[in-house]
């Protein structure tokens, strides 16, 4: 942790320093707020084909549609 962002450090399995890295405030709301939106796409996404995959299955009839 920095006084003003995020000091990230990866390590190999020998214990060696691979990669710094170093996010100042705007950086890290940056990547949280992308990432939520990802996460949030994926999500609509997902429920999207689920739901055009069921009606593929059923015929695209529900209880109760009339067409």
């Amino acid at each position: 942790e920095e006084e003003d962002g995020l000091l990230v450090e990866g390590y190999d399995g020998e214990g060696q320093l691979q990669i710094q890295l170093s996010y100042d405030i705007a950086s890290l709301y940056d990547l949280v707020t992308n990432a939520e939106k990802r996460v949030e796409e994926t999500l609509y996404n997902t429920d999207s084909g689920v739901l055009h995959r069921f009606l593929n299955v059923h015929q695209r009839e529900l209880i109760g549609a009339t067409r």
